[in-house]
Parts: structure tokens; C-alpha cells; sequence
């Protein structure tokens, strides 16, 4: 699937703009701020939605795969790391520091990602899917630091590595999870868990346009489109029901490269 860089704004004034899309949006109003800090200024958001079936996904539905396999959805979760801006003449760049994490869960649909001063950009904005080299080596460090009492931000490092760091895989892009069971020879009511982790070297870096002029009040809202159908067909889930990107077991590692690859060509960011 070929992906489409859109962008659209929004001025939070008494005017308020609606999205028009050819798909449906499913958007809470909910917004993953963190805490009374500087990240509460944010001002570029990412509102999410994951269809399977050109359905928003929900914990209510069965969904099918190609392996005759009927299967729910308890959680998809996705982090968010490593905004940045960068000119088209390469002379005007923004990175935020490190601490800037968010998620998308299935319940919270929507986050401050990053924050662009007051002007006018020709370029493109830079957010990752997960958390790439250059970052891994900052978390960990400054978690175990936190750890040792060095630093005064205990909890959030500790509460970051256990959440998204997972011991054979390091930091995680995606979670998810669900319960899957055989249309053929099983029964609805027998059901087996499944999960998926995928992480390590399988980020995704996500880019898009950035040509607009932000004003005092000015929000960038991207809206991202993901379309779940296709990693759930790329293998069986009760063959594999706990599948991660570890490098110690290679046949399992390149079936989570093939699963990062199918999410990075099936999503649109509008």
C-alpha cells in the first residue's frame, strides 16, 4: 500500500475546523500530555486509528486471517519517540530531547508529540515508531542511573524500562494482543492467547511535510491511518502465539521484520 503524506491544522480558537476523510475517524478527545511540565506546550499531535476489515478495531469483534483462524483484539500499543524537524535546505533543524515519549493505546487515540515555535517551516517532521540506536543507549543509561538513585526522575525511567523494555528484545515499538482460535476444528469458546512484541532494531521511522506558519494558538494535527489486516495474515497466529523480534531465534526475528515491514507499507499519515 502506498503511503500518502498529508497534513492538516488546526487553530484552537473560537472557529474550529472539521476533518473530512474518506475513511472513518474514530478520535478521543483524550490527549497524552505527561505531566504539569513543558511537554504540556506541545503543539504537534498525532491522532491515531487501526482498522482491520475497514473496521476500527475494538474489543467487542471477531476478526478472520487467511488461516481459517478467528481471533480478538485486547491491546495494541504503539511508542512514540525522537520528533525533530528538519528544512528542506538542510540549515534549520529541531530535535526534542530524549524525555519526549508518548504511546497510542486503543484507548487513547491521540498525543502531543512535539512542539514547533512560533514561524514559518518548509520540510518535513520526523517521529519514530519504537526507539532507534542512538536513543536506546540514553534510556538505558539514564535508567540505570535512576535505578542507582542518581537521578531525580526515578519513576518515569523505571516506569519506561518496565513497561518497554523487554529483556530478550530491548525497547519495544509495538505491543499486541489478543485471543485467537481455529474457525475449523476449534470452538469459539476455546481460545488460545496470542502476543506480539515488536522492538529492537525493528523501529519505524515516520515522516511526513511540514509547510505551514504556526501562530500563537496553532496545533499540527497528523492523522495515521494504520491498517492491521495484513500482519495477521503473514502467519498463524496459534503456530505462533507468542511472537517477538528476538535475535536468539532467528526464524522468529525475520518473521517480526516481515510484520515491521507490513506495517511501515500499510499505514497513512494525513
Amino acid at each position: 500500500m502506498k503511503n500518502v503524506f498529508l497534513f492538516s491544522w488546526v487553530i484552537t480558537l473560537a472557529i474550529s475546523l472539521s476533518f473530512v476523510s474518506c475513511t472513518e475517524d474514530d478520535i478521543s478527545d483524550k490527549i497524552n500530555v505527561g505531566g504539569d511540565d513543558a511537554r504540556d506546550k506541545r503543539n504537534v499531535v498525532v491522532r491515531y486509528n487501526a482498522y482491520i476489515e475497514d473496521r476500527v478495531i475494538n474489543r467487542d469483534s471477531v476478526y478472520f486471517n487467511i488461516h481459517g483462524e478467528g481471533f480478538t483484539i485486547e491491546e495494541v500499543q504503539f511508542m512514540v519517540t525522537n520528533f525533530r524537524y528538519i528544512s528542506t535546505d538542510l540549515e534549520d533543524t529541531l530535535w526534542m530531547d530524549v524525555e519526549n515519549h508518548a504511546f497510542f493505546t486503543m484507548d487513547d487515540k491521540s498525543t502531543k508529540i512535539g512542539k514547533l515555535p512560533q514561524g514559518s517551516y518548509n520540510g518535513q517532521v520526523y517521529f519514530d515508531i519504537g526507539v532507534n540506536d542512538s536513543l536506546t543507549r540514553v534510556f538505558e543509561g539514564d535508567s540505570l542511573l535512576a535505578s542507582l538513585g542518581i537521578m531525580g526522575e526515578v519513576p518515569e525511567f523505571l516506569e519506561l524500562n518496565q513497561l518497554w523494555n523487554n529483556d530478550t528484545i530491548g525497547f519495544l515499538m509495538c505491543r499486541i494482543r489478543g485471543e485467537v482460535y481455529d474457525t475449523l476444528f476449534g470452538h469459539p469458546d476455546t481460545t488460545m492467547p496470542f502476543t506480539m512484541l515488536i522492538g529492537g532494531d525493528h523501529f519505524l521511522e515516520m515522516r511526513t511535510e511540514a509547510n505551514y506558519t504556526i501562530n500563537v494558538a496553532s496545533e499540527i494535527v497528523y492523522i495515521l491511518d494504520w491498517d492491521l489486516d495484513e500482519i495477521f495474515n503473514i502467519y498463524p497466529l496459534l503456530a505462533f502465539p507468542s511472537m517477538g523480534s528476538t535475535q536468539n531465534f532467528p526464524a522468529i526475528f525475520d518473521l517480526a521484520t516481515d510484520v515491521r515491514d507490513t506495517l511501515d507499507g500499510s499505514y497513512f499519515l494525513r
